[in-house]
Protein backbone atom coordinates (compact mmCIF):
# COMPACT_ATOMS: atom_id res chain seq x y z
CA UNK A 1 0.00 0.00 0.00
CA UNK A 2 2.83 2.38 0.87
CA UNK A 3 4.45 1.77 -2.52
CA UNK A 4 1.18 2.58 -4.31
CA UNK A 5 0.71 5.80 -2.33
CA UNK A 6 4.30 6.91 -2.95
CA UNK A 7 4.01 6.11 -6.67
CA UNK A 8 0.78 8.10 -7.01
CA UNK A 9 2.22 11.02 -5.04
CA UNK A 10 5.28 11.00 -7.29
CA UNK A 11 3.12 11.23 -10.42
CA UNK A 12 1.19 14.18 -9.03
CA UNK A 13 4.19 16.28 -7.98
CA UNK A 14 4.76 19.31 -10.22
CA UNK A 15 6.77 18.39 -13.30
CA UNK A 16 6.29 14.67 -12.71
CA UNK A 17 3.27 14.10 -14.94
CA UNK A 18 -0.37 13.46 -14.17
CA UNK A 19 -2.80 10.63 -13.70
CA UNK A 20 -2.39 8.01 -16.43
CA UNK A 21 -4.82 8.36 -19.32
CA UNK A 22 -5.89 11.91 -18.48
CA UNK A 23 -6.12 14.17 -21.53
CA UNK A 24 -6.11 17.55 -19.80
CA UNK A 25 -6.34 19.60 -23.00
CA UNK A 26 -9.45 17.69 -24.07
CA UNK A 27 -10.98 18.10 -20.61
CA UNK A 28 -10.23 21.84 -20.74
CA UNK A 29 -11.86 22.09 -24.18
CA UNK A 30 -14.97 20.36 -22.83
CA UNK A 31 -15.03 22.59 -19.77
CA UNK A 32 -14.71 25.68 -21.96
CA UNK A 33 -17.70 24.49 -24.01
CA UNK A 34 -19.74 23.87 -20.86
CA UNK A 35 -18.82 27.30 -19.48
CA UNK A 36 -19.77 29.00 -22.75
CA UNK A 37 -23.23 27.41 -22.78
CA UNK A 38 -23.78 28.26 -19.11
CA UNK A 39 -22.70 31.86 -19.73
CA UNK A 40 -25.03 32.15 -22.74
CA UNK A 41 -28.05 30.93 -20.77
CA UNK A 42 -27.15 33.08 -17.77
CA UNK A 43 -26.68 36.16 -19.96
CA UNK A 44 -30.21 35.58 -21.28
CA UNK A 45 -31.48 35.87 -17.69
CA UNK A 46 -32.29 32.17 -17.37
CA UNK A 47 -31.31 30.06 -14.38
CA UNK A 48 -28.94 27.11 -14.57
CA UNK A 49 -29.69 24.03 -12.46
CA UNK A 50 -26.69 21.99 -11.41
CA UNK A 51 -28.04 18.57 -10.47
CA UNK A 52 -24.45 17.36 -10.77
CA UNK A 53 -21.09 19.12 -11.03
CA UNK A 54 -22.01 21.68 -8.37
CA UNK A 55 -18.29 22.08 -7.78
CA UNK A 56 -18.28 24.39 -10.83
CA UNK A 57 -20.28 26.91 -8.79
CA UNK A 58 -18.76 26.13 -5.38
CA UNK A 59 -15.21 26.78 -6.58
CA UNK A 60 -16.13 29.83 -8.69
CA UNK A 61 -15.46 28.14 -12.02
CA UNK A 62 -18.76 29.57 -13.30
CA UNK A 63 -20.53 32.66 -12.04
CA UNK A 64 -24.17 31.67 -11.59
CA UNK A 65 -26.30 31.33 -8.46
CA UNK A 66 -26.52 27.84 -7.01
CA UNK A 67 -30.07 26.50 -6.89
CA UNK A 68 -30.05 24.30 -3.78
CA UNK A 69 -33.36 22.51 -4.28
CA UNK A 70 -32.46 19.67 -6.63
CA UNK A 71 -29.03 18.26 -5.89
CA UNK A 72 -28.36 14.74 -7.19
CA UNK A 73 -28.08 13.07 -3.77
CA UNK A 74 -31.24 14.76 -2.48
CA UNK A 75 -33.14 13.78 -5.64
CA UNK A 76 -32.03 10.18 -5.15
CA UNK A 77 -33.07 10.21 -1.48
CA UNK A 78 -36.49 11.61 -2.37
CA UNK A 79 -36.93 9.06 -5.18
CA UNK A 80 -35.96 6.18 -2.88
CA UNK A 81 -38.23 7.48 -0.09
CA UNK A 82 -41.13 7.95 -2.49
CA UNK A 83 -41.53 11.59 -1.44
CA UNK A 84 -44.31 12.42 -3.90
CA UNK A 85 -44.68 16.07 -2.82
CA UNK A 86 -40.99 16.77 -3.49
CA UNK A 87 -40.94 14.80 -6.76
CA UNK A 88 -44.16 16.47 -7.95
CA UNK A 89 -42.60 19.89 -7.29
CA UNK A 90 -39.50 18.84 -9.24
CA UNK A 91 -41.62 17.67 -12.17
CA UNK A 92 -43.72 20.85 -12.07
CA UNK A 93 -40.54 22.95 -12.25
CA UNK A 94 -39.41 20.90 -15.24
CA UNK A 95 -42.81 21.17 -16.91
CA UNK A 96 -42.77 24.96 -16.41
CA UNK A 97 -39.24 25.20 -17.81
CA UNK A 98 -37.98 26.93 -14.67
CA UNK A 99 -34.38 26.34 -15.76
CA UNK A 100 -32.74 27.57 -18.94
CA UNK A 101 -30.15 24.80 -18.69
CA UNK A 102 -29.66 21.69 -16.57
CA UNK A 103 -26.21 20.26 -15.86
CA UNK A 104 -26.30 16.57 -14.97
CA UNK A 105 -24.37 13.32 -15.25
CA UNK A 106 -25.08 11.20 -18.35
CA UNK A 107 -28.60 9.81 -18.18
CA UNK A 108 -29.92 6.40 -19.15
CA UNK A 109 -33.60 5.72 -19.75
CA UNK A 110 -33.17 1.97 -19.28
CA UNK A 111 -35.17 0.07 -16.65
CA UNK A 112 -33.03 -2.79 -15.33
CA UNK A 113 -34.31 -6.25 -14.41
CA UNK A 114 -35.03 -6.66 -10.70
CA UNK A 115 -32.11 -9.05 -10.20
CA UNK A 116 -29.51 -6.63 -11.61
CA UNK A 117 -27.15 -4.91 -9.19
CA UNK A 118 -28.63 -1.64 -7.93
CA UNK A 119 -31.74 -2.16 -10.08
CA UNK A 120 -34.05 -0.64 -7.47
CA UNK A 121 -31.99 2.56 -7.27
CA UNK A 122 -31.53 2.78 -11.03
CA UNK A 123 -35.20 2.18 -11.78
CA UNK A 124 -36.43 4.74 -9.25
CA UNK A 125 -34.01 7.32 -10.68
CA UNK A 126 -35.15 6.58 -14.23
CA UNK A 127 -38.86 6.78 -13.38
CA UNK A 128 -38.73 9.78 -11.04
CA UNK A 129 -35.90 11.90 -12.46
CA UNK A 130 -34.72 10.90 -15.94
CA UNK A 131 -38.11 10.38 -17.58
CA UNK A 132 -39.58 13.70 -16.40
CA UNK A 133 -36.33 15.39 -17.45
CA UNK A 134 -36.53 13.87 -20.93
CA UNK A 135 -40.20 14.73 -21.21
CA UNK A 136 -39.68 18.47 -20.72
CA UNK A 137 -36.01 18.99 -21.65
CA UNK A 138 -33.83 17.81 -24.50
CA UNK A 139 -30.16 16.96 -24.65
CA UNK A 140 -28.27 20.02 -25.84
CA UNK A 141 -24.70 18.78 -25.46
CA UNK A 142 -22.93 15.70 -24.20
CA UNK A 143 -19.37 15.85 -22.95
CA UNK A 144 -18.60 12.15 -22.61
CA UNK A 145 -14.94 12.70 -21.79
CA UNK A 146 -15.86 14.56 -18.57
CA UNK A 147 -19.21 12.86 -17.90
CA UNK A 148 -21.49 15.89 -18.25
CA UNK A 149 -24.72 16.38 -20.16
CA UNK A 150 -26.55 19.66 -20.70
CA UNK A 151 -30.31 19.81 -21.18
CA UNK A 152 -32.41 22.72 -22.46
CA UNK A 153 -36.19 23.18 -22.39
CA UNK A 154 -38.04 21.51 -25.24
CA UNK A 155 -39.89 23.86 -27.56
CA UNK A 156 -42.85 21.49 -27.11
CA UNK A 157 -43.15 19.11 -24.18
CA UNK A 158 -43.54 15.46 -25.07
CA UNK A 159 -46.81 13.74 -24.27
CA UNK A 160 -45.37 11.54 -21.53
CA UNK A 161 -47.46 8.91 -19.85
CA UNK A 162 -46.59 7.31 -16.55
CA UNK A 163 -45.99 3.58 -16.45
Amino acid sequence: ILLAVVSLAGMLLPGRGSLPGTDWSRAQTSFDGIKAQIAHVSDEGESVLFIAQRNFVTFGMVDVPLIPDYEKDVLMEMAMAGNDAYLDAFEADLRNHEFGLIVIDPQSNVIQPEKAAFALENNRWVREITRPLLCYYELTASYDDVGVELYSPRSENLDCEEE
